[in-house]
């Protein structure tokens, strides 16, 4: 029996709805009230933080128990991790009043770079990614031994946690306070060797591998990292540890990605850049898409134009997107045939054109006044004179005294 229904009654569903119910529902009231249109905005932010904490089975179990009104004190007793479920609800800071957390210590996150394709990114995706991390023992369930009556006061720091190491240095000795080495400051260990877990050896902790449920939300930008609460390394005496997610995009050949825009390159023949074009492409939500100018539009070599809202969703606005920026290069003939270039210079010429192309017919060239233009490869420099030229012509004031030296130049006054 859940404490309240509210959250539910909002999506549409009922409380033991499953996850692919819940999913159908937001997406469906997503599409009734388009956040885009101003008067749905405020019915849709409530739609998506009821879905933000019902789809997380952890959130949920807590809605579920104590209610939106409830729920900050089960937070103070779990020790925090859901500071922004309340920020959501109640437009506060987490649990207000600047009060310390409660509750022993959590263990520091740890962390690995997952990889996921940019139509992964676009369209959402639930992945699994296999991880390794500390947890309890299985064995002893994190107590260290084979009972947990077994552990008693450390007999080596009598219970403190601490010890005092004596060092003598020549008539000096000085004392140092450290953390026992045996109970590890706890001030409890396992005193009997006996009674080790066989599996930790006491350690309470052990090295295993977990397939960790992540979902990519669409939009989701390179280098965003995704928390996933207390699921890294547990330490005794600590809550367990978080484990963040660090997407990395896998680089596509025909999209770039600039926060929610896309750019990509397209080579077109002239034909295509004075008459007018159209193309496919493979477009990251799947579908296949025309793109295509208007004939008499033309495009220039290296100009770039766009399609509108054909980029990536905007994380959180999955009804917004960005843009789609071509940079188109023209790819002109090597060669026209002589009728060809009479048929351009009567469409397309103008009458200083014309004479221009005319004169190019009768031009030779001699390398002095008349200059061919060649293709010559701008990436190959043309090596300057030898640079010790100048010294060895005109010497050096510290040469003065070498036999065979250089004539000196003076320049004289007027």
């Amino acid at each position: 029996m859940v404490k309240d229904t509210k959250l539910y009654d909002l999506l549409g569903v009922a409380p033991d709805a499953n996850a692919s119910q819940l999913k159908k529902a937001y997406f469906r009231l997503a599409q009734q009230f388009n956040p885009n249109v101003p008067e749905n905005k405020e019915k849709f932010q409530e739609i998506n933080n009821a879905y933000e904490l019902l789809k997380d089975d952890e959130k949920r179990q807590l809605y579920d128990r104590y209610g939106l009104d409830g729920m900050k004190e089960a937070q103070q007793g779990m020790g925090g991790g859901f500071g922004s479920v309340f920020e959501q609800f109640f437009g506060g800071g987490g649990m207000g009043g600047g009060r310390q957390q409660s509750g022993p210590k959590q263990a520091k996150a740890i962390g690995k770079e997952v990889e996921v394709t940019l139509e992964q990114m676009y369209n959402g995706a639930d992945i699994d990614v296999e991880v390794e991390r500390q947890n309890k023992c299985s064995e002893c369930n994190g107590v260290g031994g084979s009972t947990p009556n077994c552990i008693g006061r450390c007999d080596k720091c009598n219970g403190r946690g601490i010890v005092i190491i004596s060092t003598q240095r020549g008539n000096m000795i000085t004392q140092q306070q450290s953390y026992c080495p045996k109970c590890q400051g706890q001030g409890e260990c396992i005193n009997d060797p006996k009674n080790l877990c066989k599996k930790c050896n006491g350690k309470r902790a052990a090295i295993e591998r977990k397939v960790l449920k992540v979902r990519v939300e669409p939009g989701t930008a390179d280098d965003f990292q995704q928390t996933l609460y207390q699921e890294g390394n547990w330490e005794p005496g600590m809550s367990q540890g978080d484990y963040i997610i660090i997407f990395k995009q896998k680089k596509t050949k025909l999209f770039r990605r600039e926060e929610a825009d896309l750019f990509m390159d397209k080579v077109i023949g002239l034909d295509e850049a004075v008459c007018g074009t159209s193309f496919k492409i493979q477009h990251p939500s799947g579908d296949e898409i025309t793109i295509f100018r208007k004939p008499g539009e033309c495009i220039n070599h290296g100009q770039i134009l766009c399609c509108k809202s054909l980029g990536m969703p905007i994380k959180g606005r999955i009804y917004e997107h960005g843009n789609l920026f071509i940079k188109f290069e023209v790819k002109f003939p090597k060669q026209i045939s002589p009728e060809v270039r009479e048929l351009l210079m009567r469409v397309i010429g103008t009458e200083d054109s014309r004479k221009r192309i005319g004169a190019c017919t009768e031009l030779k060239h001699d390398g002095v006044k008349n200059i061919e233009l060649i293709y010559m490869d701008p990436s190959n420099r043309t090596k300057n004179a030898d640079t010790n030229r100048g010294q060895r012509e005109y010497g050096d004031h510290h040469d003065e005294d070498h036999e065979g030296g250089a004539q000196q130049v003076q320049c004289g006054g007027m």
